[in-house]
């Protein structure tokens, strides 16, 4: 999972086209800030998750979003802490476009 907002900031701040797919999460949420979900069990749609581990980022990502005018390095250090959150499945269920998601209380 990764926040639509930081992904929208990097490209504005390194003046690139935004476009949500580019960190290849599976899921993009708005308005939700995913790290404070880090060991809670919530809701996207009908399925129940649990947050296990902040997304750090990798070389991998850092080669998606870097170029000429943006290192590697610099790309990587950039997303520490903004790359998003891993979660396990509890249980299953169906994610459609704008579920909400919900912490479980």
């Amino acid at each position: 999972m990764v926040e639509a907002e930081e992904i929208e900031a990097f490209c504005e701040r390194y003046q690139r086209s935004a476009d949500l797919s580019q960190t290849r999460r599976n899921v993009v949420t708005r308005g939700v800030r995913l790290n404070d979900l880090l060991h809670q069990e919530f809701r996207i749609g009908s399925v129940l998750v649990r947050g296990v581990a902040l997304c750090e980022p990798c070389s991998i990502l850092g080669g998606l979003l870097g170029d000429d005018s943006l290192s590697l390095a610099a790309t990587i250090k950039y997303w520490v802490g903004r790359g998003g959150l891993s979660v396990d499945v509890i249980a299953s269920g169906e994610i459609s476009v704008g579920d909400a998601v919900g912490v479980i209380i």
